[in-house]
């Protein structure tokens, strides 16, 4: 959530050898063969109710099957190397541990991506949530209307403090598998950080990855520091250090 997997999916599904799904394990998400549906997405009347009793099923099978969802999340032509994200809510929701201890034996590599900085993430998906642009490309540009921060102060709280949470689960899971931490900061400064990521998934041939989407909307410099501010006197989580994990 606002971590910048987003843009890792898309800029890795650049590299020939690597299909990296999306969610596959998030409870509001269908991915069937590279398609995803979503509980949210737009529909007729016939279609949402197909679709709500098909995440029903997709549900059940998370939490009991997780194994035969990854298979059907995948392109009926799949690359070599297949890959998907994961949170810490995904975790919690479905019991996923068992399968994560099994991917990890037979080979599985983890990328922990991690955002230090909670109070920017948590601003963030308050912002996208507020506004419903999640990216900003020529067609789905920033919305033109300023959003009052300081009238979020609440939600950019509760959403600190949920990030946080899931940070926890997924700092534990990323330490107990080996996982590559790759330092939100440091990963969206340095397109170099793509090497790094193709020497630690053992690609046959590396590419010149880029960064796909890594626009953000323009913000009030003195609203954000009045509400971090507020934030960090209201005790809310600021900061998220892994290594400490």
């Amino acid at each position: 959530m606002r971590s910048g997997s987003n843009n890792l999916q898309d800029s890795l599904n650049d590299h020939p050898e690597i299909e990296c799904g999306g969610e596959v394990f998030n409870p509001r998400h269908l991915q069937i063969r590279g398609k995803v549906y979503r509980e949210d997405q737009k529909a007729g009347a016939a279609q949402r109710v197909g679709l709500k009793a098909a995440l029903v099923v997709a549900r059940s099978g998370k939490r009991w099957c997780p194994e035969m969802m990854l298979r059907i999340a995948r392109r009926p032509v799949g690359r070599d190397m297949f890959g998907f994200r994961l949170f810490g809510e995904h975790v919690e929701v479905f019991g996923l541990n068992p399968v994560l201890e099994k991917l990890h034996v037979h080979g599985t590599k983890f990328i922990h991506l991690v955002r230090r900085d909670t109070f920017d993430q948590a601003l963030s998906l308050v912002r996208a949530q507020a506004t419903g642009v999640w990216k900003i490309t020529s067609k789905t540009p920033a919305a033109a209307a300023p959003l009052d921060l300081l009238s979020l102060a609440a939600r950019v709280k509760s959403a600190a403090e949920l990030l946080h949470g899931h940070k926890v689960v997924t700092a534990r899971i990323a330490r107990r598998y080996g996982a590559l931490l790759l330092d939100y900061d440091e990963y969206t400064r340095d397109e170099r950080s793509y090497d790094r990521i193709q020497d630690f998934l053992g690609v046959r041939a590396h590419v010149a990855l880029r960064h796909s989407n890594m626009k953000t909307p323009p913000i009030d410099v003195e609203l954000y520091r009045r509400l971090r501010d507020e934030m960090e006197r209201s005790g809310a989580p600021m900061r998220f250090n892994p290594e400490a994990m």
